[in-house]
């Protein structure tokens, strides 16, 4: 279990849970459950199991309605991810890493949403 306080990283709770705001990106803090994967795991891990675990962690995230998730926020993320091949988003991902190594000791599903959704869904 953590709590985590990041700005960008507030629309998970939108995805994840039907009482958040509609999702809101901006949330001061959100529940989420560290992965098996952190950045560091990420920076030595070849391209395919990078490909792999982006690809596995959005494809959960597109999956969240059976968790609660709203379908407002799941349609509001599912632009971020649709026309862009899984090798595209796992460059997008280790762009990422390479930009903010200060990041590394994160959790890898959290560095995923904030390498790919999180930008897109800023925007709107």
């Amino acid at each position: 279990m953590r709590l985590l306080s990041v700005s960008v990283i507030g629309a998970l709770a939108c995805i994840f849970s039907s009482s958040a705001p509609a999702c809101d990106v901006t949330g001061e803090s959100v529940y989420f459950r560290s992965g098996y994967a952190t950045g560091e795991t990420f920076a030595k891990a070849d391209q395919v199991y990078l490909e792999n675990y982006v690809a596995g962690v959005l494809d959960a995230m597109m999956a969240a309605g059976l968790l609660g998730g709203t379908a407002e926020c799941i349609d509001r993320a599912y632009p971020c991810i649709d026309g862009r091949s899984v090798v595209q988003q796992g460059a997008i991902v280790r762009k990422y890493l390479s930009d903010n190594p200060d990041k590394w000791n994160w959790s890898a599903n959290v560095l995923v949403f904030n390498a790919v959704l999180s930008p897109c869904m800023r925007a709107e």
